[in-house]
């Protein structure tokens, strides 16, 4: 059987210009992509789906590129457990 879910992350604007985030693909089970454009002071949801084949503990992370020059790469540790 296939284990599916998915999760959204909010992804936030607390800077002036409008963000640019690009979702990479997720590595483990987690499975995400997408280029998001945020307008200052506002959030997007973005959603992280988990494909996985049996049950048990499952660890991967979401790598982000921004638009930020003070953070331009965030990676996101993903972890659930599959019942």
């Amino acid at each position: 059987p296939q284990y599916r879910k998915a999760q959204s992350l909010p992804l936030p604007n607390s800077g002036t210009p409008p963000l640019v985030v690009t979702a990479l693909p997720g590595s483990g089970p987690f499975v995400s992509g997408g280029v998001y454009t945020i307008a200052p002071g506002s959030r997007l949801p973005l959603f992280v789906l988990l494909d996985a084949t049996a049950p048990g503990t499952y660890e991967g992370t979401l790598q982000l590129e921004t638009s930020d020059p003070n953070l331009a790469t965030v990676s996101i540790p993903l972890s659930v457990k599959v019942r």
